[in-house]
């Protein structure tokens, strides 16, 4: 279990960028404390690392997948674009869709996120 000092009942749910979720014992998220970076946060973890991790790649498709929602009008097939800028989008996609494989243990607070196509 991942936890956070001064809340010692709780355990750590999901890691974003610069925010971090905490759970009761039933799994219900009883406070979001946001405005501090991963290394502020002072997360110790019962399971050497493993559920810091994961609990770091929730965060990370969380936001993977707000950006895929969001682009997915430059998807619909009948939209006017060029067939050059349709495959910017696609490779834009494809890279948030591969983000997960590329967040490691040793360096899990460095996501480099793609831009979107101009």
């Amino acid at each position: 279990m991942v936890h956070m000092p001064g809340y010692p009942d709780a355990a750590v749910a999901e890691i974003g960028e610069d925010y971090v979720l905490l759970l009761d014992e039933r799994g219900n998220v009883i406070v979001r404390i946001s405005g501090i970076s991963p290394a502020q946060m002072a997360l110790t973890d019962d399971a050497a690392g493993e559920e810091l991790l994961e609990a770091r790649l929730r965060g990370v498709r969380r936001r993977r997948d707000a950006l895929l929602d969001k682009s997915d009008k430059a998807m619909v097939p009948d939209r006017p674009m060029s067939e050059e800028r349709r495959e910017a989008w696609r490779a834009y996609r494809q890279a948030l869709r591969d983000l997960p494989e590329q967040v490691i243990a040793d360096n899990m607070y460095t996501t480099l996120w793609p831009e979107p196509p101009a």
